[in-house]
């Protein structure tokens, strides 16, 4: 019950990304292929910067970044 719950819930990305904003975040970082949190985290925080680590090679913008 509880895995199909998971599953199939909700997902509260934009209620989530607007409270650690709200809360004084203001980097994020998106871990995996593509770029569509860091697209969604542009309009749910127009202030707050992101950046995509999809690859090893990525994580040199990570360390400038931090």
């Amino acid at each position: 019950r509880l895995l199909v719950e998971q599953v199939t819930g909700a997902v509260r990305w934009r209620e989530c990304v607007a409270y650690m904003a709200s809360h004084g975040a203001t980097k994020f970082v998106e871990c995996g292929s593509g770029k569509v949190l860091a697209g969604l985290l542009k309009r749910i925080a127009p202030q707050a910067a992101g950046i995509s680590v999809g690859a090893p090679a990525d994580f040199d913008a990570y360390r400038g970044f931090a």
